[in-house]
C-alpha cells in the first residue's frame, strides 16, 4: 500500500494505488508471500518535476513537499499497529478508516 500511494503522488495519479484487501475464508488455510517496495526513507513526497496538472489535486503538504516516505510510512503504520496490539491510538483518530486518513492527508479537500 506505501508503494502504491507514493507512486500516486510521485506520477500525479498516474499510477493508482491498488486496494488490497485480505478475505478470510473459514476452514481453508492461507498461505502468503508478501514483498513490500518503496522509495527510500528520506525520499520527499511531491509530484515530480514535469507533472501533469493532477498535481494540483493533491493537498498543500503534498504540493509542497513536506512529506518524506518514511514519515508517510509511519502515519500509514501507525493503524496496523493498533490493530495487531502494540499501539493505543487517541479516540478521535480511530473514527476515520485508515484509507479515509491516507486520502484526507493526499488529496486536497476540494478534489
Amino acid at each position: 500500500m506505501l508503494g502504491g500511494w507514493c507512486a500516486v503522488i510521485l506520477t500525479s495519479a498516474g499510477v493508482l494505488a491498488a486496494r488490497h484487501r485480505v478475505r478470510r475464508t473459514p476452514g481453508v488455510r492461507r498461505l502468503s508471500a508478501v514483498l513490500f517496495v518503496a522509495p527510500q526513507s528520506d525520499t520527499v513526497l511531491s509530484p515530480l518535476v514535469g507533472a501533469s496538472d493532477l498535481s494540483k489535486q493533491f493537498s498543500r503538504p503534498v504540493r509542497d513537499g513536506e512529506l518524506t516516505v518514511g514519515w508517510f510510512k509511519e502515519f500509514m503504520g501507525k493503524k496496523w499497529r493498533h490493530r495487531e496490539g502494540n499501539e493505543d491510538l487517541d479516540s478521535t483518530a480511530d473514527s476515520m478508516s485508515q484509507d479515509d486518513e491516507i486520502r484526507q492527508l493526499v488529496w486536497s479537500p476540494k478534489a
